[in-house]
């Protein structure tokens, strides 16, 4: 498929409603997952009537079906709506240094398609971007998705971005980042390239969050704190059902909090930083220092049997580290939730050090009122999330910058489905 500006493809109904109050509708049946015309009445103070119109060019255009008509608790058949399956879709993509992953999902959120790209991002401009484009289309030949029916594109980069611009400005995870990347206007660069009109850009660990908000253990909390313990450490602040950023939109690099000022020289070109003890890529560095062999965390993880065992106490060191900068999250903002991501979550040892560091440094208060928990979110979630940017974009769901593209359109739920062929 050729790619630019010239190769527009108009997406099958461009627009999800063509009301506000239609997008109030289409948000109500996104959170429920199937729900009947009386109980979008009762949610939304509308008669049966009005529900009824605005329901019904939702369900002509094939945005919104009827499920089969089910016997009501009283004997009378109830009709139950829901987002339609198989007529708009939208592609996730997740950009980081290691890895590169494509989803394409559904409404609902449902993954039909997905590709991965494993090891580090070419060197140059034009072949970074050729290469995402070539793995969003992978994910949608995977899909079997017609083009057409595509609405738009979710990136979620792993480095300090910008969302409103979507220009990456510095801090790459790894090594393997190239200094191509440092004021990289990717957004630009990726909406040139791709032929849907609709893309919204923003850091990994929000689009995670995203995902989280939406399907995961932090469905519908307004109020609560994701934090990315991976081969990079952040996080990601959601107040009043919005993510925030700050104006510098750095809110949440929490990786970068000083633990020790004599400590090992971080990618930033400070000492000691959390992400140098509690990272993925700080704990495997340690452990192949031990034993040349270990070349994954996974393998770490399955090493680390006993009490005794070297490895075993990477783990702990590592979750204690993270548990130092949980606390201080707890003291600073009192969120009811933390909701905990990434592949360093996989080992007991380290979430179980972690808890006892924040339990034994964060005032008593906030940490008896607040649940720490285990995303239950892992094979393709940086993809999942961005592609979550999206639909809630597509949704007119809250945000912290205004919808983007060349279409100013309007733009919890289900469990997602696993994707298809791609490990966590």
């Amino acid at each position: 498929m050729a790619h630019g500006k010239s190769s527009r493809i108009p997406p099958i109904g461009a627009r999800l409603a063509e009301t506000p109050r239609q997008l109030d509708v289409l948000r109500v049946i996104r959170d429920h997952g199937i729900i009947t015309r009386a109980e979008i009445g009762t949610l939304l103070q509308s008669s049966a009537s009005q529900v009824s119109r605005l329901t019904a060019p939702l369900i002509a255009r094939k945005v919104v079906s009827v499920e089969p008509r089910l016997p009501h608790v009283e004997g009378r058949p109830t009709d139950l709506l829901t987002l339609t399956p198989d007529t708009h879709y939208v592609v996730g993509l997740d950009v980081g240094g290691l890895a590169q992953d494509a989803v394409v999902t559904n409404l609902r959120g449902d993954v039909v398609g997905a590709a991965q790209a494993a090891g580090p991002s070419p060197a140059t401009r034009s072949s970074i971007i050729s290469g995402l484009v070539d793995l969003v289309h992978q994910a949608i030949r995977d899909s079997a998705v017609p083009p057409d029916q595509i609405l738009g594109t979710g990136v979620g980069v792993r480095a300090i971005i910008d969302p409103t611009s979507g220009v990456i400005s510095a801090g790459p995870e790894t090594p393997s980042w190239s200094p191509e990347w440092v004021d990289f206007d990717l957004r630009h660069e990726l909406m040139n390239a791709l032929p849907w009109d609709r893309l919204v850009i923003d850091d990994t660990v929000r689009a995670l969050a995203a995902a989280e908000r939406q399907y995961g253990n932090a469905r519908g909390v307004d109020d609560f704190v994701y934090v990315f313990a991976d081969s990079g450490i952040g996080a990601a602040l959601t107040i009043d059902g919005r993510a925030y950023i700050g104006p510098g939109h750095l809110a949440g690099e929490i990786g970068h909090i000083m633990l020790d000022h004599d400590g090992p020289v971080c990618g930033c070109g400070r000492r000691g930083c959390l992400e140098m003890y509690a990272s993925t890529s700080a704990m495997l560095g340690r452990g192949q220092r031990i034993d040349p062999g270990v070349t994954s965390m996974p393998a770490l993880i399955e090493r680390a049997h006993g009490q005794g065992s070297p490895f075993h106490q990477i783990l702990l060191e590592g979750g204690s580290a993270l548990g130092r900068a949980i606390a201080i999250l707890l003291n600073l903002l009192s969120p009811a939730l933390v909701v905990i991501g990434g592949g360093a979550t996989r080992s007991t040892p380290y979430m179980e050090s972690l808890r006892n560091r924040a339990e034994s440094e964060a005032l008593e208060q906030p940490f008896r009122t607040a649940r720490i928990v285990q995303s239950e979110l892992h094979a393709n979630s940086g993809a999942i999330g961005a592609a979550t940017l999206m639909l809630n974009q597509l949704f007119g769901a809250a945000a912290p910058y205004p919808p983007v593209g060349r279409s100013s359109q309007p733009t919890s739920s289900r469990p997602l489905q696993p994707a298809k062929g791609v490990e966590a």
